[in-house]
């Protein structure tokens, strides 16, 4: 049995109903941290979760910048699969690079090269998207 995430007609990810609804569980706790919606309806008995693109891009990016502004160990860790999941999904409806991976020159050193870590992560999980380093970037 599965459940789908959609957008409109168009499945953009069709996990095991635990994972899906582990995701959803997930997105909907971050988001009350974040005080934002996450974007992702919840199932209206047909086995499938809506996704608004605006609003989730917007929650994901938030999730993402208080990632960055976090120095706990353990927040850090519990975040970063749910991000890694959402950036895929995001990528799967359609979206573009997250802005949140523009350049930030007014990051500590340390912020900076954890922000690179995490843009060089995410383009290396969406090779078929065609957002993945380039050889030279290596």
């Amino acid at each position: 049995m599965s459940q789908y995430f959609m957008v409109g007609r168009r499945t953009v990810w069709n996990p095991a109903t635990s994972i899906a609804r582990l995701f959803k569980a997930q997105a909907e706790m971050m988001a009350a941290q974040a005080g934002l919606p996450s974007g992702i309806g919840d199932d209206p008995g047909l086995d499938e979760y809506q996704i608004d693109v605006p609003l989730f891009t917007t929650f994901v990016e938030a999730v993402f910048e208080r990632w960055m502004d976090t120095g706990h160990p353990v927040g850090r860790q519990l975040t970063e699969g749910f991000l890694l999941n959402a950036w895929a999904l995001l990528d799967n409806c359609g979206g573009s690079e997250p802005s949140a991976f523009r350049p930030r020159p007014h990051l500590p050193q340390r912020g900076q090269e954890i922000h690179d870590m995490w843009v060089r992560h995410w383009r290396a999980l969406r090779p078929e998207a065609g957002v993945h380093p380039a050889p030279d970037e290596d």
